[in-house]
This record gives structure tokens, C-alpha cells and sequence, in this order.
């Protein structure tokens, strides 16, 4: 049975536009759908259970919200016996190629995050546009970027991990600066624990410093 699988999350493209990358993508394999599931997951793994299924995503992005939580789905879902095919990467996982063979390069980790970084950048630029405001910046002023917008609880679940600043920015695609001027700007954002570990990191440089 194939299966095509929506993501609801506000990360992601549209259900209008996953459904057009979906059929689109059938139209050329000559598939098709038995089925649409738009809860999670979980159902697909259900499903699994009493028969041979074949998932398509429009992107690896309905997987989860980062590379290492889309990992994760798709262990899970070979482990089930399901083969899984993306339409926007054009890619197709089955049970004897297995995660971590799929996983091996690199590549497509960074595609993973360029996607992340463009369709949350088209929907806060689409989003401005809608309320009139003017985009690019004017003469003489400094550039802002947007990538951070409307991503609070994504940023929330990367600092819970107790990553350095550093490596935080870079899994958000922004520089330190940006990241730096975005926590003052929405310090609700910033888990009190992980606030607490800053402060005894620069604790630590200052003494390191003066030793010196």
C-alpha cells in the first residue's frame, strides 16, 4: 500500500504545496496514493503493522525539525518494514539500504538544513509582504535578517540541548551575532537553566583570561 504522508507543522510548506509536490512526483514514478495520513507518524507505523506500506513525503522536512530528529523517524520506519520516498529530494529508502547507509554522507544533511533555512525564510518574507511591509533594507541602515522569526520553540528545543552558542547559531543557519541580538530581544526564548550555563561559561573565560 502507499501511503503519502501531510505535515501539519508550521515549519513546513504548505499542505496546498506538499499536495502539489506529492502528485507531481507520482505523475513521473507512475504511482498511486492508497491513502492520505495527516495525524503523525505514529499512524504510518501502525499501519506497518498489518501490511507492507510504501511512504511518500513531500519533503524530508515532514520528518521531523532538524537532522538528527528526521534520522531518528526514518530508523524507525525501516525498522517497520516501511520504504520511504521524498519528492522534493527525489530520494527513496528501503530496508535493505537502511538508515545508516542513507545517512553515511554528509550532503544530504546540509540539503536537509538549506531547506529548513529557504522555506522558513519564503513564509517570513510571505508573511511580511501580507502586512505591508516593505522588504530590503533602506540606505544607511544596518541588514536584519529574518531566519530566527517565528521560530521560538524550535530555538527553545536546540538550547534545552545545552549546545555552545556557537554550534546553537550554526544549527539555526545565523551567525552568533544575530543569534546574540535575537536572545536579547526575546529572552522568554531562553531556558533559565541554559542561561545559568552561559554565565558560568563566561565566568570561566574571564578567570582563564586573567591567568593569562
Amino acid at each position: 500500500m502507499i501511503i503519502a504522508y501531510l505535515d501539519h507543522s508550521l515549519k513546513n510548506i504548505t499542505i496546498d504545496e506538499q499536495k502539489k509536490k506529492i502528485s507531481d512526483y507520482i505523475k513521473v514514478k507512475q504511482l498511486k496514493i492508497d491513502r492520505f495520513y495527516e495525524q503523525s507518524i505514529e499512524e504510518v507505523l501502525a499501519a506497518a503493522q498489518n501490511e507492507k506500506i510504501s511512504l511518500i513525503t513531500a519533503n524530508l522536512l515532514a520528518l521531523g525539525e532538524d537532522v538528527a530528529e528526521v534520522q531518528e523517524t526514518l530508523k524507525r520506519l525501516i525498522a517497520a518494514g516501511v520504504d520511504v520516498q521524498t519528492a522534493s529530494e527525489n530520494l527513496k529508502i528501503r530496508e535493505e539500504t537502511g538508515p545508516g547507509a542513507f545517512w553515511a554522507g554528509v550532503e544530504l544533511g546540509v540539503r536537509l538544513r538549506n531547506d529548513i533555512i529557504s522555506i522558513v525564510t519564503r513564509k517570513t518574507l510571505a508573511q511580511l509582504v501580507k502586512q505591508g511591509v516593505r522588504l530590503g533594507r533602506r540606505p544607511g541602515t544596518k541588514n536584519k535578517t529574518v531566519f530566527l522569526t517565528n521560530r521560538e520553540a524550535e530555538i527553545r528545543r536546540k538550547f534545552k540541548r545545552y549546545m555552545s552558542l556557537k554550534k546553537t547559531a550554526e544549527a539555526l543557519g545565523v551567525c552568533c551575532d544575530t543569534l546574540r541580538e535575537y536572545m536579547k530581544k526575546h529572552p522568554e526564548v531562553v531556558p533559565k537553566e541554559y542561561r545559568v550555563l552561559l554565565d558560568k561559561r563566561r565566568a570561566r573565560y574571564f578567570l582563564s583570561q586573567k591567568k593569562d
